[in-house]
């Protein structure tokens, strides 16, 4: 992605090359049934943010374990947990526990619910007055609760709340 200079209303033009890059993720999940409904599951993830400020550029690590599970048609989820590693290219990183849960529940043919909770790692890109850029380490704790309903096939109306902590 390319991102063109800002101009504000008072005429200062704001530089946003340092958005500009790429950013990749790959990840692997192993999972074994321990019998229907219930698995147990191995994950490993590897992120990498390339940006043309490479004061900006990122590389994340992650491993967790966990488990899926339906205890019946109209409750399931999954649980997981693990460690992270954020590596900033011109900053100390940040790394340690992760978490992450969902849970839904299909109340009717039309309506469910779902809780999710997750922790994760991610940086923060400033722009300094002077132009430059500072990558700081920033930890995400989310909790969002999802309710949806279907009246028709083509019609999905949607409300949720969320919390966010950094």
């Amino acid at each position: 992605t390319s991102y063109d200079r800002l101009r504000t209303t008072t005429g200062l033009v704001v530089p946003q090359d340092f958005r500009s890059g790429w950013e990749h993720e790959v990840s692997a999940r192993v999972a074994y049934t321990l019998h229907p409904g219930l698995a147990a599951f191995v994950e490993a993830g590897l992120e990498a943010d390339r940006y043309d400020a490479a004061a900006a550029d990122t590389d994340q690590q992650s491993v967790s374990v966990g488990t899926t599970f339906e205890f019946s048609r109209l409750l399931t989820g999954e649980i997981h947990a693990g460690y992270a590693q954020e590596d900033l290219a011109a900053a100390s990183g940040t790394s340690g526990f992760i978490y992450g849960t969902s849970l839904t529940w299909f109340a009717s043919p039309l309506v469910s619910l779902n809780l999710t909770a997750d922790r994760s790692f991610r940086a923060d890109i400033t722009t300094s007055a002077g132009g430059g850029f500072t990558a700081q380490p920033a930890t995400t704790d989310r909790i969002e609760l999802t309710a949806e309903w279907e009246p028709l096939r083509e019609l999905l109306v949607t409300l949720g709340s969320s919390w966010m902590q950094d």
